[in-house]
């Protein structure tokens, strides 16, 4: 998503908040020379300038926060440098696309609290919709509004088990969007270490992630804005 918003005049990073076991690096095939970690090791030091050196900037144009190279070097990361450096990202880009699990840590539940949009990613497949409600209802018990939350569902097929408006029922919400099934260009665009608008530019898949990056921009009022990916 982060790479269908990119364009010449809008500055997009994309974070990497799974701290532990991130992907985003080996699926853009970038080799990022630093991390979160280090960041979190040199918080004192940290500046626009300083943060944007630590950066690592796609061919497509937008800047990735790359999670720590080993498990154990996301221990060093605390909830306040996560604040501190998601906060001066909001004044360096126009968008800041969050992309976190759902293990609700104290990192991911900062995430949540900055992101203006929380979007709940999930599948019509029984676990992913127990997973994805209880997100839902951990974001209402922390009092967010009704409005911050948009359902997205991922590898959508009309003939499924479980229908879509069973899922809306389940989860109290209507999905916002609807990402089409389509398995084998993704996975090849991961095996290869580039965005599927590389490698796919006119499967159904790319063409939804342009028409939902189209809609949320369409929503811009002029401020920075973080959207969370959970």
């Amino acid at each position: 998503m982060a790479l269908s918003q990119s364009g010449d005049a809008i500055s997009i990073a994309l974070a990497d908040l799974n701290l532990q076991f991130g992907d985003i690096p080996l699926f853009l095939d970038i080799e990022p020379a630093n991390t979160m970690g280090e960041i979190s090791q040199n918080i004192a030091r940290l500046d626009s300038m300083f943060l944007m050196s630590a950066l690592t900037k796609h061919a497509s144009g937008i800047y990735v926060l790359a999670p720590p190279n080993h498990p154990e070097e996301a221990k060093a990361v605390t909830p306040d440098h996560t604040k501190q450096i998601l906060s001066l990202m909001q004044e360096m880009f126009d968008y800041i696309v969050i992309d976190s699990n759902r293990s609700l840590d104290q990192n991911t539940l900062m995430a949540l609290q900055v992101s203006e949009i929380i979007f709940v990613v999930t599948h019509l497949e029984l676990a992913s919709l127990k997973n994805a409600n209880r997100l839902v209802s951990i974001c209402a018990n922390m009092g967010y509004n009704e409005s911050k939350i948009r359902l997205v569902i991922n590898r959508y097929e009309k003939r499924r088990d479980i229908s879509l408006n069973e899922a809306e029922e389940v989860l109290g919400e209507k999905a916002y969007w609807l990402i089409p099934n389509d398995y084998s260009s993704v996975i090849s665009s991961i095996n290869q270490g580039k965005s599927v608008l590389l490698t796919a530019n006119g499967s159904r898949v790319t063409k939804s992630f342009r028409e939902m990056a189209s809609r949320i921009q369409g929503k811009k009022s002029g401020r920075r804005r973080f959207l969370g990916l959970f």
